[in-house]
């Protein structure tokens, strides 16, 4: 006599998959290349979300992939070394954005260099150890090897 069971499961069903497609739908895709004026892809940009903690980089043929948590529009921050920085509106998902980077002629009056120190390196951990000959005493044959460890 308990029919409504499988009624309430269905509905149930369908309400969860109602709420996975709107949260899929509030993903904008967004793909491109980054050209500069003479149409050389530039590989090593930042592409930043402008109030999201999300970007990506070019690869080496300039080309760019990003999805972006909300809904349109969305502001993208393009920037490079040696290239003035635009800010661009995507309002839907777009595929194959060209963004044209132009050179920006500035000179640097100050460049720091940072590295880390001394303590740093030694905190640091890393796969690779870096033994000192003198601290390596020899063993000789590998059978004595075996008997030493027992």
């Amino acid at each position: 006599m308990k029919k409504p069971f499988p009624i309430r499961a269905f509905i149930t069903t369908m309400l969860l998959i109602v709420s996975l497609l709107d949260t899929q739908a509030q993903q904008t895709k967004i793909s491109g290349k980054i050209t500069n004026e003479s149409k050389e892809a530039l590989s090593g940009a930042n592409i930043l979300v402008k109030d999201r903690v999300s970007g990506t980089t070019s690869n080496n043929k300039g080309k760019f992939y990003l999805e972006v948590k909300g809904g349109p529009p969305v502001f993208l921050s393009v920037s490079m070394i040696g290239y003035k920085s635009r800010e661009i509106k995507v309002g839907e998902s777009k595929i194959n954005l060209e963004i044209i980077l132009v050179e920006s002629i500035t000179t640097l009056d100050e460049i720091l260099v940072q590295s880390p120190s001394r303590v740093e390196e030694n905190i640091l951990q890393s796969p690779v150890s870096i033994e000192k000959y003198c601290s390596v005493t020899p063993m000789g044959l590998f059978r004595w090897m075996l008997k030493a460890s027992n």
